[in-house]
C-alpha cells in the first residue's frame, strides 16, 4: 500500500472517531432551536448525544415521547442519550416510565417536570422496547396535577407494573437528588364541597402495601435519593416490600432530614444483598441498631455512614453490638457525642486502648471522636477526657447535702403522691394552671423540638368561637411561670405559593399537637378532614401522642367518617361543656398523655 493510500485511511478513521454534525430525522425538527446534536462513531458502535439548554422564554415545547417517534424508526445500530438543562422557568414533559428506544442515558438538571404521573395506567407501555441504562434528575421540581395523583392513589390496582417498575430490565444507575414535587392549583379542590376527592390515609396505606407487583432491577448498581425534604422513612419500606436489587452496590439517603433508620436498611440484606456502601450521612439520626440474621461469606465490609447524624449517646453495648456484625462497619463520626458525668462507664471503657481487639479493632476510631456537651468537654477527644471535663468530679461535703436534700424531696414526693392518689389528676391540672406547676414525670421533653404547640384544624364557619375564645385564651398566659401556646391558623399561618397539601402537612409535621375543632360544619369540610387525617396518621400510623379532638358541637354518628367513628371510640377527647375544658386543655398541650374522656 501506498504512503498516499496509507494517509487516506487512517484520515478516514479519525473522521469516523471524532464528532461531527448529526443528520436531520434524529430527533423532533422543533428542537433545533434549544438542542445541539452530536454523532459519535468508532469501530464498535454509533451514538448520538443531544445536549439541550431551555429557559422559560423559548418558545419550543419539549415533550420526550416525541423522541420514540424518531429512535424507533432508525434502521441503524445507534444509541442515544439525553441531557437538558433549565434556567429560569425552563420546563419539560416527561411521563414515566420514560421508554424511548435506543436511548441509554437520560439527564434532567435544573427544570421544572410536566406530566411526570400521566401514564401511571396506559397499558401501551408494556409493548414498547425499554434501552435507558442511566436516570438523572438534579435540582428538578416535579409538578404534579392533584386530579392525576388523586386518580392513581384512588386506583392503585390499576396502576400498570411499568409505571411502577420502570425500566427494571435495563437501569444500572439512578440518580435523583433535590427533587422536590410541587402541584398545580386546581380551582375545583379549593372548594370546599364533599363532591370533591377524598382519600382515607389509612386505608391508601393498606392499598399500597398490598399492591404487589415485583419489581426485579436486574441490573441497577447504584440508586440515589438524597437531599429530599419530601422523602418519608416509610417509602423506604414500600420500595423494600416490593422490589429485588440482587446487584445494587450504591445506596444514597443522604440529607433527606431523617430522624430514624427504616426497617428495610436496618435489615438491608433481604433486599440488597450485595450492598457495598449505604449512605445515610446528614440526616437527623439518633440511633443505629443494625440486624444481622445471615451467615454471609467472608469479603469486604458493607460500609453504614451514618457520619453528620444527630448521634448523642453510645454505649458499651452499642460497640459490642456492632463488632459482632458480620461484614459490616458503622462510621459514626462528626456526631454531637455527649460526655457528661452518667457517659463515664462508656467513656473509660473507650480509653481502654487494649479493649479494642479482635472484631472490636475497627471501632478504634472512636476514641479519636470529640465531644459535643458539656461545655467543659467540648471539642475534646474521648480517650482524653478526666472526670472534671465530664463534671464528675463533686467534693464530699456537697455531695453529702446533694443526698440529703435529695432524701427530703423524695420523702415529700411520696407524701404527696399519696395525699392526692385519689384526685390526682384534677390537681395537677388546677396546679398547672393556677400556679404553672408540672411535676416531673408530666413534662413533655419533645416540646423544643417543634415550631408549634398546636395545629387548629377547624371549619371556616367556625372561626369567630376559634379566634375570639381559644386563641385569646391559650395565647395569653394564664398563670406566673407559664407560657403562652403558640397555635398554628391556617388563615393566619399558612405560607403563600405553597399548595394547600402541603401546608397541612408541614403545619401538622412543625406541630406538637393538632386540636381538632368537631362540629357539623367541620364534617362537611374536605381541607378540614384531610388535616384530621394527618393528624390522626401522625397518631395511629407513626404512633405519636399527637391527636386532641375538641366536641364543640354534638355531631350525629351517621354523619361522621368511619375513621372519625374509630378515633372517638380510641382516643380521649374534651368537651367544651365541661367546667373544666380550658384548663384540661392547656394541661394536655404541655403533658406527655392527654386529659380523660369527658
Amino acid at each position: 500500500m501506498k504512503w498516499s493510500q496509507l494517509f487516506k485511511a487512517k484520515l478516514a478513521v479519525f473522521i469516523a472517531l471524532c464528532t461531527v454534525s448529526s443528520s436531520h430525522r434524529t430527533y423532533p425538527p422543533s428542537w433545533i432551536e434549544v438542542c445541539k446534536v452530536t454523532r459519535t462513531v468508532d469501530r464498535e458502535s454509533k451514538h448520538i448525544e443531544l445536549n439541550c439548554s431551555l429557559s422559560g422564554n423559548d418558545q419550543v415545547t419539549i415533550v420526550l415521547k416525541h423522541l420514540n417517534d424518531y429512535t424507533s424508526n432508525l434502521t441503524e445500530d445507534i444509541s442515544y442519550s439525553a441531557n437538558f438543562h433549565c434556567t429560569g422557568a425552563g420546563n419539560l414533559s416527561m411521563s414515566l416510565p420514560m421508554k424511548i428506544e435506543k436511548l441509554v442515558k437520560l439527564k434532567i438538571e435544573g427544570c421544572s417536570v410536566r406530566d411526570y404521573f400521566n401514564d401511571w395506567n396506559n397499558a401501551e407501555m408494556d409493548n414498547r422496547t425499554d434501552s435507558l441504562e442511566s436516570l438523572t434528575i438534579i435540582n428538578s421540581d416535579i409538578v404534579i396535577d392533584p386530579i392525576v395523583l388523586f386518580s392513581s392513589l384512588n386506583n392503585v390496582q390499576n396502576i400498570t407494573k411499568e409505571f411502577t417498575c420502570g425500566h427494571d430490565a435495563t437501569i444500572k444507575k439512578i440518580t435523583r437528588r433535590n427533587m422536590t414535587m410541587s402541584f398545580i392549583i386546581r380551582k375545583e379542590l379549593l372548594t370546599e364541597t364533599t363532591s370533591g376527592p377524598q382519600m382515607d390515609q389509612v386505608q391508601l396505606i393498606n392499598d399500597v402495601l398490598d399492591y404487589k407487583p415485583i419489581c426485579r432491577y436486574l441490573h441497577l448498581e447504584e440508586l440515589e435519593d438524597s437531599h429530599a425534604n419530601t422523602m418519608v422513612v416509610y417509602h423506604v419500606r414500600v420500595v423494600g416490600q416490593n422490589s429485588k436489587f440482587p446487584v445494587l452496590k450504591y445506596l444514597n439517603y443522604s440529607h433527606n432530614n431523617w430522624k430514624e433508620i427504616s426497617e428495610t436498611l436496618l435489615d438491608w440484606r433481604l433486599t440488597f444483598p450485595q450492598l457495598k456502601y449505604l449512605d445515610l450521612s446528614y440526616n437527623k439520626i439518633t440511633d443505629v441498631p443494625m440486624k444481622n440474621r445471615f451467615d454471609v461469606e467472608p469479603g469486604e465490609d458493607t460500609i453504614i455512614d451514618v457520619t453528620h447524624n444527630n448521634i448523642t449517646v453510645l454505649t458499651v453495648k452499642d460497640l459490642v453490638d456492632w463488632s459482632m456484625l458480620e461484614r459490616m462497619f458503622i462510621d459514626i463520626r462528626n456526631n454531637p457525642l455527649d460526655c457528661d458525668c452518667l457517659k463515664q462507664e462508656f467513656i473509660y471503657q473507650v480509653q481502654d486502648e487494649d479493649w479494642f481487639v479482635g472484631d472490636l479493632f475497627k471501632y478504634k476510631y472512636i476514641r479519636n471522636m470529640t465531644c459535643a456537651t458539656p461545655l467543659s468537654a467540648r471539642g475534646k477527644m474521648l480517650h482524653y477526657l478526666t472526670k472534671e471535663d465530664m463534671g464528675c468530679a463533686i467534693p464530699p461535703a456537697d455531695l453529702t447535702v446533694a443526698l440529703v436534700i435529695l432524701a427530703i424531696v423524695a420523702f415529700s414526693v411520696v407524701v404527696i403522691i399519696i395525699l392526692i392518689a385519689r384526685y390526682r389528676k384534677e390537681i395537677k391540672i388546677i396546679i398547672y394552671t393556677r400556679f404553672g406547676v408540672l411535676f416531673p414525670w408530666d413534662v413533655d421533653d419533645k416540646k423544643e423540638s417543634k415550631r408549634y404547640d398546636a395545629f387548629v384544624s377547624y371549619s371556616t364557619a367556625d372561626e369567630d368561637w376559634v379566634y375570639d375564645v381559644l386563641q385569646n385564651t391559650l395565647e395569653q398566659p394564664k398563670a406566673k411561670g407559664t407560657k403562652p401556646f403558640e397555635l398554628c391558623l391556617h388563615q393566619r399561618d399558612f405560607l403563600g405559593g405553597k399548595t394547600i397539601l402541603d401546608n397541612i402537612i408541614d403545619s401538622i409535621e412543625n406541630s406538637r399537637h393538632s386540636i381538632v375543632i368537631l362540629s357539623n360544619n367541620f364534617i362537611q369540610s374536605i381541607w378540614g378532614m384531610e388535616e384530621f387525617k394527618q393528624a390522626y396518621y401522625q397518631s395511629i400510623v407513626k404512633k405519636h401522642r399527637h391527636l386532641i379532638i375538641v366536641k364543640y358541637q354534638e355531631v350525629p354518628e351517621s354523619k361522621m367518617d368511619p375513621i372519625l367513628k374509630r378515633c372517638l371510640k380510641t382516643f380521649t377527647y374534651l368537651d367544651v361543656k365541661d367546667n373544666m375544658f380550658m384548663d384540661r386543655l392547656r394541661f394536655s398541650l404541655v403533658v406527655k398523655n392527654q386529659a380523660n374522656k369527658k
